[in-house]
């Protein structure tokens, strides 16, 4: 049995009865059953159709064999398209010809996945907010590449296109875990009164059929700019102001926990836990401030909405974190790993710089670069001892080829 009908088959303990998936029908890619199957949808109830118009029908991007986004044909799947591929000006024509023929799709004969499994009009009634009707309402289905970590994060959108909630599933027991995070996480950022940073609100969290889900207000509405490229300095500096401590040393701080690192090695890395030691040896008894940080704190989880700054994406929410590591993991988010010289140099040079608008002592940048490369390659290595992924191999074998090198640097400047 191929992955695909296994996640398909998936039964948890407390599901409702279902009809059980048939066979995967011809035409349909292992990868996209997969992520019918991952969203408890029969992949056997699944047609091909060039059929303009029918409510759920998804145009499938950029491929059924590399299936990156589920979209409903019309001005709301280019939006959802518009906004999914908003990374980069490398991205622009690309965006803009995927916008164009997603906005023109209900009317052209393009091929249209519909799905006949009753469980998808369910799904819209489960996720539709107080006052929505989800009978003239559309999902969307936006998937990552495929990680570990990947969940699929579904979008429903009323009549005109416009998102009326986002919800992210725990399809596995990691994705599972972060969901839960996220729903903790977003509970605790509610309770700061922040007034320069905006969290999405929860609307509602629970199971169904055996998904793990977390369904929040929308983000990011017209006028908002996505992905900023500058770091929001007022809303960082806000963030890690939560909560500070001043008591512990680095070496107490649970980011550099053992078991943080405590992975299968990956093949030509250095051993992490040697690195840690060395990184302890000469910074541990440090007494750092310690905060609250977002932990994935980069420009395409952020929009600027005036004066206000909007963030998503809350499942590596932390408090008694050294102050600064969402500074740094902002900054580090620019480099490049297939070619990273020229953005390497570049964080190296304006780091100490961006930590001290954030109100961070500069002469701590090596010691907290040093902090948060050992913190993200253990976090990478343990995705890749789950899902090995040639994108994240490579920003693993950067950031601990920076690691080494920015220890060997610490230890020259401690030596007496």
């Amino acid at each position: 049995m191929t992955r695909a009908l296994r996640l398909a088959s998936h039964r948890a303990p407390h599901r409702a009865p279902e009809p059980g998936p048939g066979p995967v029908p011809a035409g349909l890619p292992a990868p996209l059953a997969g992520v019918l199957g991952d969203l408890r949808l029969d992949p056997a109830t699944a047609t091909w159709s060039r059929r303009p118009g029918g409510g759920d029908a998804w145009l499938v991007l950029p491929s059924a064999a590399r299936p990156r986004l589920l979209v409903p044909a019309g001005p709301g799947g280019a939006r959802l398209t518009a906004q999914r591929l908003a990374r980069g000006p490398r991205a622009r024509v690309k965006r803009a010809a995927a916008t164009a023929v997603v906005r023109r799709g209900a009317a052209l004969p393009l091929p249209r996945l519909r799905v006949a499994d009753p469980g998808l009009a369910e799904l819209r009634r489960w996720l539709a907010p107080a006052g929505a009707d989800p009978e003239r309402c559309v999902l969307g289905v936006l998937l990552g590449p495929p990680r570990a970590n990947r969940k699929p994060v579904l979008v429903l959108l009323d009549g005109t296109g416009q998102p009326l909630c986002y919800a992210k599933a725990g399809v596995g027991a990691l994705s599972t875990g972060l969901v839960r995070a996220e729903t903790r996480a977003l509970a605790s950022v509610a309770a700061m009164g922040l007034r320069s940073l905006r969290a999405p609100r929860v609307l509602r969290t629970g199971r169904w059929r055996g998904l793990e889900l977390l369904v929040t207000s929308p983000l990011a509405g017209r006028g908002s700019l996505r992905h900023p490229a500058d770091l929001p300095v007022r809303a960082t500096r806000e963030l890690m102001a939560h909560g500070v401590r001043r008591d512990r040393p680095l070496g107490a701080s649970a980011i550099l926990a053992p078991d943080r690192i405590a992975a299968p090695p990956v093949p030509g890395l250095p051993a992490l836990a040697g690195l840690r030691e060395r990184l302890l040896a000469v910074a541990g008894d440090r007494r750092l401030p310690l905060g609250a940080a977002h932990g994935d704190w980069t420009p395409w989880n952020l929009a600027r909405s005036g004066d206000l700054v909007e963030a998503w994406d809350w499942e590596r929410f932390e408090t008694d974190v050294p102050q600064g590591l969402d500074a740094v993991h902002f900054a580090a988010s620019a480099v490049d790993h297939d070619a990273p010289a020229r953005a390497e140099e570049r964080l190296l040079r304006e780091l100490p710089g961006q930590l001290a608008a954030c109100g961070v002592d500069p002469a701590l940048t090596r010691t907290l670069l040093c902090t948060y490369l050992l913190h993200i390659c253990g976090r990478y290595v343990r995705d890749l001892a789950l899902e090995p992924t040639a994108s994240v191999e490579r920003r693993t074998r950067w950031a601990a080829r920076l690691l080494t090198d920015q220890v060997g640097l610490l230890e020259h400047e401690e030596s007496p």
